[in-house]
């Protein structure tokens, strides 16, 4: 209950922000980003196959430093591979919530790399209450295409990296 609480406060203070001043105005909303997840002991991503992974995030753009804020949600399925060669199919579900943060240098109109890091809950059975890191760096192209990859440091049940595309507006 208190980080829903969390979360709203921090969208009615993004808001609020908004209001006051010129300086934050808001970035995008990115409504999909679809990807691909691979499981990871450690850094060894021969432990599990390669899953799909969506997730929807808001971001805030604060101009004079190119700074984004944002919330992420989302959801990777990794497909376990020990089950695989026994010809079964199972998947471990991982869910996150985080807040985001992305500084940003703008190539021309074009292209917009970025590099941030998350910070937030995730969850493999919706108890939410194990909280984790998130480096994240990529691309934005056009306005509204977005390329992402991330490493979510968690345990090792659901650590993960993933490699997403979105589109934002």
């Amino acid at each position: 209950m208190k980080k829903a609480v969390l979360f709203c406060l921090f969208g009615l203070f993004c808001g609020v922000m908004q209001a006051q001043d010129k300086t934050f105005q808001r970035s995008d909303i990115e409504i999909i980003n679809l990807g691909m997840s691979l499981g990871a002991k450690g850094f060894n991503f021969n432990t599990a196959g390669p899953g799909l992974s969506i997730a929807m995030e808001y971001r805030y753009h604060i101009r004079p430093v190119a700074l984004d804020f944002g919330i992420l949600v989302g959801q990777s399925a990794i497909p376990k591979r020990d089950a695989a060669e026994h010809g079964l199919f199972d998947v471990d579900y991982v869910r996150r919530a985080m807040l985001v943060a992305d500084y940003s240098v703008n190539i021309g109109h074009d292209i917009r790399p970025f590099i941030g890091i998350g910070y937030g809950a995730y969850s493999f059975a919706w108890d939410f209450r194990k909280f984790t890191l998130m480096p994240r760096a990529g691309f934005r192209i056009l306005d509204h295409i977005s390329i992402t990859a991330d490493y979510l440091f968690a345990d090792e049940k659901c650590r993960h990296a993933r490699l997403g595309f979105g589109y934002f507006f």
